[in-house]
């Protein structure tokens, strides 16, 4: 009975808004259903990549959104690939409630499209959160802390180097460890 009684309560207490405490709103999100891939031959065979949306929210009200590679091995970390192309869209942000209303634009995109002005136009649009996911249009959304720094660098925020913890260091470094980059004139491989 007690188990049931807390049960009840747990959901008729009111969720919290957006509006209570934004820092769970802070940070990297990253689209649901990104679909992987391999990586190619050569590489290390755990790696996945995959074309992902990422939404990225500063403390300062900056907002932003980042088309680009995630690179990944899964369980071990997640990190967008800057040596593939990019788009990426910056703004503000402001929680009203449970949505959060987000301007923004093209600012940069890594292939330029012929005649294309940027910044681009500003657009509006209302993101829905509910129970630790964000909906956008189509899409939903969940928290990525692993590409915080990546997607904070690519808005230009922080440098990554002085937003960086020991513990961060050394498993870039784990991430790094084997990986030799050898370049010729037609390709670029990985060993």
């Amino acid at each position: 009975m007690k188990t049931l009684t807390a049960l009840l309560l747990l959901i008729w207490l009111p969720m919290p808004s957006v509006t209570d405490d934004d820092r769970h709103i802070e940070g990297a999100w990253l689209q649901d259903g990104v679909k992987w891939t391999k990586a190619p031959a050569g590489m290390n065979p755990r790696l996945k990549l995959g074309e992902a949306e990422i939404l990225y929210f500063r403390k300062d009200q900056a907002f932003a959104i980042i088309y680009c590679i995630v690179n990944r091995i899964p369980k071990e970390y997640e990190t967008i690939s800057h040596g593939d192309g990019q788009a990426v869209y910056r703004g503000k942000w402001e929680a009203q409630g449970d949505d959060i209303a987000v301007e923004y634009r093209l600012v940069d995109r890594t292939v330029k499209i012929k005649g294309e002005a940027l910044p681009g136009t500003i657009q509006h649009a209302t993101i829905k959160a509910s129970r630790g996911i964000l909906h956008l249009e189509k899409g939903s959304f969940h928290r990525a802390a692993d590409l915080d720094n990546d997607a904070a660098e690519v808005v230009g925020g922080l440098p990554q180097s002085s937003r960086i913890t020991e513990g961060q260091r050394a498993n870039i470094a784990r991430k790094r460890e084997g990986a030799t980059l050898t370049m010729r004139l037609d390709t670029l491989t990985m060993r």
